[in-house]
This record gives structure tokens, C-alpha cells and sequence, in this order.
């Protein structure tokens, strides 16, 4: 799993020190013409520097965080992460059904709301991609939760987008998987999601096969008692 992070991340490295030498070659004698691809040169491996920064940062949080776990209201979380998430809502003309039942979890408040926003974005991108073929789709999201066995929390969200494709679903929560529905987010989403889930909550996450029109991701978690 990480030799694949590590893959992914020599490859731009490679980029850059190619563009670099490339770069030099051309200073040796600058025109016009040459400043422009200069530029372009430059411009490439900016952004490559961008992908790897964002990378780094992102595994930062998830590895350094000091914060302390706490009493988590599911219900009261989701409310306010469907606030801050409104314009984009809004922005896609997607319509939100809820049915989130009040209960407890014991963790992180940040990592569950990380957990949450990820599953949001994916639908709200997923979603987005369908209007991009049909201006007049109108998108759903649907957040659910119920309690199993008096022990655990199962909350899920669809949407009616894109969907995953059959050939990726079942290694989706593995980093830098492509899908067709995947924010900008350099691949790490769910599977930053699934080790929120696993290592922080002692819960587990997973996709549904069988949902045909979009796609369903349901966490389990267990009740704070």
C-alpha cells in the first residue's frame, strides 16, 4: 500500500529533475522564444512541487494530530458539516435527504468530521460530473443512519452521480485509485477516510456493490456507552 504512495511520489520528483535539467541546458543561450518554454518548464514543475506539498500536508495532519478524543454527537456533527457545505449544495442544485438519528461515538471530532467530508465531496463531485453531461439533472444526496445490535452506529450516504466503475470498486479505499468521481484531492481521500475509520474509531468502512444508480459508502461505528 505505501509502495504505492512512494511510486506515486517519485514520479513527479523524476519530472522535476528532468525539467531542471532542461532548464539549464536552455539558459545557455536565452531568446524570446526560449524564455517561453522556460516559463512552461517552470510552470510544470511548480505544479509538481504543488502535488507534493499537498501530499506531505495531508499525511502531517493525519500522523501529528495531538488532538484529544471526546464524546462525538453523529447527529449534531453532521448538521453543522451540511451548514458549512451549503453553498456548494446550492451551487449544484443538489438536494439533501437526512434521516440521522441521535448517538454517540468516542473519538476525534476532527477525524470524523473528515470522515464525513470526504463522503460529501465524493458525492457533491460525483454528482457534478453527471450535470456536466446533462444540465438539467437534478442530484441527491442521502444521509442515513441507524443503530445495529445496541453497539454500533451504521451511517451511509448515496448519491445518484456517476457511480464508481466496476474495474476500481474493489480496491477504491486504496491511495491513488482513479475514479471517474474524484475530487482534487492528489487520490487519498477514502483512503485516508478508511484509516480514520479503522485506526480512530475501531469501526470500518465499505461500499455498496449492489447500489446501481451512484454510489453508497456506509461506516459503521461503534456507540459511546
Amino acid at each position: 500500500m505505501f509502495q504505492n504512495i512512494a511510486h506515486h511520489w517519485r514520479q513527479p520528483l523524476n519530472t522535476i529533475a528532468l525539467s531542471s535539467e532542461m532548464i539549464l541546458e536552455k539558459l545557455e543561450d536565452i531568446n524570446e522564444e526560449c524564455a517561453k518554454e522556460v516559463k512552461t518548464e517552470l510552470d510544470g514543475i511548480a505544479k509538481h512541487v504543488q502535488f507534493l506539498s499537498k501530499t506531505i500536508n495531508i499525511f502531517s495532519r493525519y500522523f501529528n494530530s495531538s488532538e484529544t478524543q471526546e464524546v462525538i454527537n453523529i447527529q449534531q456533527e453532521i448538521q453543522q458539516i451540511l451548514l458549512i457545505l451549503k453553498a456548494n449544495f446550492e451551487n449544484n442544485h443538489i438536494n439533501i435527504i437526512q434521516n440521522v438519528e441521535y448517538s454517540t461515538i468516542f473519538g476525534k471530532k476532527s477525524f470524523f468530521a473528515n470522515i464525513i467530508f470526504i463522503l460529501l465531496n465524493n458525492a457533491i463531485e460525483s454528482i457534478s460530473k453527471k450535470i456536466e453531461q446533462d444540465s438539467n439533472f437534478k442530484g441527491i444526496i442521502e444521509i442515513n443512519s441507524e443503530i445495529k445490535n445496541s453497539s454500533i452506529v451504521k451511517i451511509s450516504i448515496s448519491d445518484n452521480g456517476i457511480g464508481v466503475d466496476n474495474n476500481i470498486i474493489k480496491n477504491v479505499f486504496e491511495p491513488y485509485i482513479t475514479t471517474k468521481f474524484k475530487a482534487q484531492d492528489v487520490g487519498l481521500s477514502l483512503f485516508l477516510a478508511k484509516l480514520n475509520v479503522i485506526n480512530d474509531f475501531n469501526g470500518k468502512i465499505y461500499i455498496n456493490k449492489e447500489k446501481e444508480d451512484g454510489a453508497e459508502f456506509i461506516i459503521e461505528l461503534p456507540l459511546h456507552t
